[in-house]
């Protein structure tokens, strides 16, 4: 008697098993492969990778969603790095809609363009109400350190200390500022822990004295002392910028 030959399986799905074939299909259960895994038309699980990147609009590696700019959530994590290591899971780089994120959400690098496309618009040195389009700038810390506004024509901003209004003595832990020498003083001592003995700093007067002219600075461990030839007949001020010697 001749062996049957059963039926054909059908095509496999979610609820059922069956033959892999050329249509949309959908499996179910845990797929283990012993070897590489192809596919070159992409894997999208959130991300989307290409091997393909000879054409001008491939992409090799795509994040984020199909959705227009506009309607994604600018809070939403496109891409994250996280870390669980001795304690609870962490961020340590990530990026969203609005900048990149590195060291639990605490750095950031952002742009912002005149189109409108805000990629980061918060920690920035001005508010959003002053200024919102054309400026790059980055943040450490959660505090803004330096940006380039495109609506200036490049004009480089960073954080700083004005301390005009008490003349004297002040304590500006930071790389640029505006500080003044007190009526009937000569100089002024400004601590300030960025400054070295080998340190550069550049002094700029504000106004002219009678007496208190030619204006030095010399830094110091932790400070650096400002100085004339005499003491002034009113408050002298000034701005100042702290740079190192590399």
């Amino acid at each position: 008697m001749p062996a049957s030959n059963p039926s054909p399986s059908g095509p496999a799905s979610a609820t059922a098993a069956g033959i892999v074939n050329l249509a949309v299909q959908t499996f179910a259960g845990v797929k283990t492969f012993a070897a590489t895994l192809i596919a070159s038309a992409g894997i999208q699980l959130g991300l989307l990778f290409n091997t393909n990147g000879t054409g001008s609009t491939d992409v090799v590696v795509k994040a984020g969603t199909s959705v227009a700019d506009a309607s994604v959530n600018a809070a939403a994590t496109l891409f994250a790095v996280k870390t669980g290591i001795g304690g609870s899971e962490a961020d340590n780089f990530r990026v969203v809609k609005r900048g990149v994120y590195i060291g639990n959400g605490v750095s950031a690098i952002g742009l912002t363009t005149v189109e409108g496309s805000y990629i980061l618009d918060t920690g920035n040195l001005r508010s959003s109400s002053v200024q919102t389009t054309g400026y790059f700038y980055v943040t450490l810390g959660g505090v803004g350190y330096f940006f380039v506004d495109r609506t200036t024509f490049g004009r480089i901003d960073q954080y700083g200390t004005d301390s005009i209004a008490s003349p004297g003595a002040a304590t500006i832990n930071r790389p640029i500022g505006k500080s003044a020498i007190a009526a009937t003083a000569s100089s002024v001592v400004i601590t300030n822990s960025l400054v070295s003995a080998a340190s550069h700093i550049i002094i700029t007067p504000h106004a002219r004295d009678a007496t208190c002219k030619e204006l030095i600075a010399v830094p110091a461990a932790g400070f650096f002392t400002v100085s004339g030839t005499a003491a002034a007949t009113a408050t002298l001020p000034f701005s100042w910028e702290v740079k190192g010697l590399l």
